[in-house]
């Protein structure tokens, strides 16, 4: 049948409308598609995509108009994987996260994942190619602690791409992350903490680690407590920030997660530790005068300033390293003769075992386990996000418990109890 409609007519029917792009066919045969992005930094922004056929050219078209409606990036195609990084970085960490959580993942994907697959178009990458970064950063001598932060790094990133429609799936979720040998716990019994704590006794810092040891705070928590958290009359502890190293200095930050916000009751014998300590600090304050940095932070320097965590790590260490005198039984640094009696020390040994300040907390949750405290309550007293990581930390310490519930259970079955 003829079309009788005016040549003219027929040419605007097909003509797109402003701000819907252009079709066009190449010499070369193939159809492109232009999208009109507007002006950027004075330069007029357009979209080309490709296709062996019009209808093809103009379905990707579509697809791009789409996102660009609704306000999405649409140049996906061009953009890297680091160009992606660097924006997701500081539009999405930044300004949502704690300082330190931006820096640690800024430093991983300077370092290691923008040289490893920065030149990798987003839209290209597949899960062979972050599989081989994997297998490369563990052949480098990468931890695999360390390599499966990288990978959780990507793949946080990457799903928040998909969330923004730019991929259709998240080839880093695909992808195993390497298997981390699981941290033990080595329990402390109730001896050897009464031993530790005869070893602390008079040491500047003494409270600190009494502190740790018998409410289980962690090493940031404790330095970050302020005398307006504690109610000594009351016996209550609150947790509400914590300590911690920030580009070289020492700065309060908030709280990992809303369960390490807690309120702890104090044990009785340890009020008496935190009185000596306040008093000890007064008077260091007055010593001081006005060289004194007002900080309300229990566990100071000598001059008030907050406590440095590589200092208190020394000290720790040069308690652990003392000796046990045969004849009085007092603890002194390693030397010839005891420090109290002045008794020959006889043969110099390693009396502690050597652990790190966060080892008193996990000496904390394994002492009480022993003494039959649920795992919840545990996990609620560390101000862990959920049981399963309690459950994941201490799962060796468990079955000892178990077996002291069969004996319990055999008592009772047969009438012993």
């Amino acid at each position: 049948m003829e079309d009788h409609e005016p040549k003219e007519k027929r040419q605007a029917k097909r003509r797109r409308g402003h701000g819907e792009g252009s079709i066009f066919q190449r010499p070369d045969g193939r159809w492109c598609a232009v999208i009109d992005l507007g002006w950027s930094g004075g330069k007029r922004q357009r979209k080309y995509v490709y296709g062996a056929t019009r209808k093809e050219a103009a379905n990707k078209l579509s697809d791009d108009l789409h996102r660009h409606h609704q306000g999405l990036p649409i140049k996906a195609a061009r953009q890297t994987i680091a160009q992606f990084l660097d924006h997701w970085l500081e539009n999405c960490i930044k300004p949502t996260t704690r300082r330190r959580t931006y820096a640690s993942y800024s430093a991983e994907i300077r370092l290691h994942i923008t040289p490893g697959l920065g030149h990798i178009a987003l839209t290209k990458l597949s899960p062979q190619q972050v599989q081989k970064y994997i297998n490369q950063k563990l052949d480098s001598g990468l931890s695999a602690k360390t390599v499966r932060y990288q990978r959780g790094i990507l793949r946080q990133a990457l799903g928040q791409a998909v969330k923004w429609s730019i991929i259709a799936r998240n080839v880093a979720q695909l992808v195993d992350p390497p298997r981390v040998k699981k941290f033990e716990v080595i329990p402390i019994t109730p001896e050897e903490s009464r031993e530790f704590l005869a070893a602390v006794c008079g040491e500047r810092l003494e409270a600190l680690f009494t502190v740790v040891l018998a409410m289980g705070l962690r090493r940031g928590e404790a330095l970050g407590l302020r005398w307006s958290d504690l109610d000594l009359e009351n016996r209550i502890l609150r947790v509400n920030q914590q300590l911690q190293r920030f580009g070289g200095d020492l700065v309060i930050e908030e709280l990992k997660t809303a369960k390490s916000r807690r309120t702890l009751s104090i044990p009785s014998s340890l009020i008496l530790k935190i009185r000596e300590h306040r008093q000890r600090q007064l008077t260091e304050k007055l010593a001081a005068g006005s060289r004194w940095v007002h900080t309300g932070l229990v566990f100071t320097a000598r001059l008030g300033k907050p406590l440095d965590p590589r200092g208190v790590k020394r000290t720790l260490d040069r308690i652990l390293s003392k000796q046990k005198c045969n004849n009085c039984g007092d603890y002194s640094a390693p030397a010839d003769r005891c420090e109290k009696c002045d008794e020959a020390m006889g043969e110099r040994k390693q009396y502690f075992r050597h652990y790190r300040i966060h080892d008193l907390r996990h000496f904390f949750a394994s002492l009480l386990l022993a003494q039959g405290v649920s795992l919840k309550v545990i996990s609620e007293l560390l101000g862990h996000s959920g049981i399963t990581i309690s459950s994941d930390i201490y799962l060796h310490v468990l079955p000892a418990l178990q077996h002291d519930a069969a004996n319990m259970m055999d008592r009772i079955l047969k009438g012993n109890v």
